[in-house]
């Protein structure tokens, strides 16, 4: 049995994250430099992260060109309940080959904030 307060689902929708056996999760890259070559190896570097699923694959969507960044969506599917563990590893991965090539960016997930954390708590 399963107890849902009445406010709960009346605040907010009650998304059910496994039942299709798979979930996608999004992490944002913006780069200072607007050169579009460096985001084409980004797939395949999230890609290789344990977790992420084959099937469909990583996609990069481009989000914004500015004249001083880029914002690119990284796209990938993994198991429902290691979304976290996943989304984390991808944002960790993504950022450390960026730095290794010398590429001034920023790797993040505001699904990870918003899972983690509940979309209007603060951290202590």
């Amino acid at each position: 049995i399963v107890h849902l307060p009445n406010a709960a689902l009346l605040s907010a929708p009650l998304t059910n994250n496994s039942e299709l056996g798979v979930r996608r999760s999004d992490v944002e890259v913006r780069l200072t430099d607007p050169d579009l070559s460096v985001s084409h190896g980004l797939p395949a570097i999230a890609q290789a992260v344990p977790g992420v699923l084959t099937d469909p694959a990583v996609d990069v969507m481009l989000v914004a060109i500015e004249p001083s960044r880029v914002v690119l969506r990284l796209r990938f599917w993994h198991e429902p309940l290691s979304s976290l563990t996943v989304t984390s590893a991808v944002v960790e991965t993504v950022g450390r080959d960026l730095r290794t090539r010398g590429v001034a960016a920023t790797v993040t997930s505001p699904e990870a904030f918003t899972t983690a954390w509940g979309p209007t708590s603060a951290r202590t």
